[in-house]
């Protein structure tokens, strides 16, 4: 395997385990800053499980926004295009 060949294989590898991690942080996160207060609020207000399952959905579709918009940013400066 020639050293450009072997370069850019590692730069790839590089790039996507990035993305890998972003993705699993933002997502990881978003959901223990809403879930772990939702927890405990559930459990101060007796009504387990309903304002932790509703903060789980709430979170979803917010964590792949935020996804979304940092994978835009990201690629925009992709150093493999």
């Amino acid at each position: 395997m020639s050293q450009k060949k072997r370069s850019y294989l590692f730069t790839a590898l590089e790039h996507y385990t990035q993305i890998t991690m972003r993705v699993a942080s933002i997502t990881i996160g978003t959901m223990a800053i809403l879930g772990v207060p939702a927890y405990f609020l559930d459990q101060k207000l007796g009504t387990w499980p309903w304002i932790f399952v509703t903060a789980l959905i709430v979170g979803l579709p917010l964590s792949q926004y935020l996804v979304f918009k940092k994978m835009n940013e990201f690629t925009k400066n992709n150093p493999l295009n």
